[in-house]
C-alpha cells in the first residue's frame, strides 16, 4: 500500500499539538504533505524537486551539507 504522507501528518498533529513539523522532499507525492508542515523543505540533492513540491516549499535547498546545517539550526 502507498503511504498517504498528509493523513500520517494530520495523525501526528492531534497527539503533538504544540510541536513544530518540518517536512522535507522531492517528488510529487510529498507535497501535500508539506503544505501541512510549520517549515517544508523542497531538497534536490539527487534530482529537482517536483514543480508541485517547489510551490509549496517555505525552503529549497540542493545540498546536503546546507541541508544539515539548516536542521541544526531549527532544533
Amino acid at each position: 500500500s502507498v503511504l498517504n504522507k498528509k493523513q500520517v501528518i494530520e495523525k501526528l498533529r492531534k497527539y503533538f499539538s504544540n510541536r513544530r513539523f518540518v517536512a522535507i522532499g522531492e517528488g510529487h507525492n510529498d507535497a501535500e504533505m508539506m503544505g501541512l508542515a510549520d517549515v517544508a523543505i523542497a531538497y534536490g540533492c539527487v534530482h529537482p524537486p517536483a514543480n508541485s513540491v517547489m510551490a509549496t516549499a517555505s525552503h529549497v535547498i540542493f545540498d546536503e551539507e546546507i541541508l544539515c546545517n539548516f536542521l541544526k539550526q531549527l532544533s
